[in-house]
């Protein structure tokens, strides 16, 4: 139900990005008229209905993984220890 909903979100919100890229086109603007930061949000949400990591914050889930990792918590709690941080 939910995921369906999102869904027709996105589909309306893409179909509103589409025609602010090109009604600006027309018009001769120098910028979409903020159809790229709706396709953005679009492909987070889309990112998230499918259980992955939007693009924009790849480098984020990078850095998580690291600070996760059982190795790298024991390290940061040896280095905490012999350096009296």
């Amino acid at each position: 139900m939910i995921d369906s909903r999102f869904r027709t979100i996105i589909t309306v919100a893409l179909r509103e990005a589409e025609s602010r890229r090109v009604a600006a086109g027309y018009n001769g603007s120098h910028h979409d008229n903020g159809a790229g930061r709706i396709k953005e949000i679009c492909n987070v949400w889309q990112a998230g209905l499918e259980g992955l990591v939007p693009e924009p914050l790849n480098e984020f889930a990078k850095q998580a993984r690291i600070e996760t990792d059982p190795e790298w918590v024991e390290y940061q709690r040896l280095r905490k220890k012999f350096e009296g941080k």
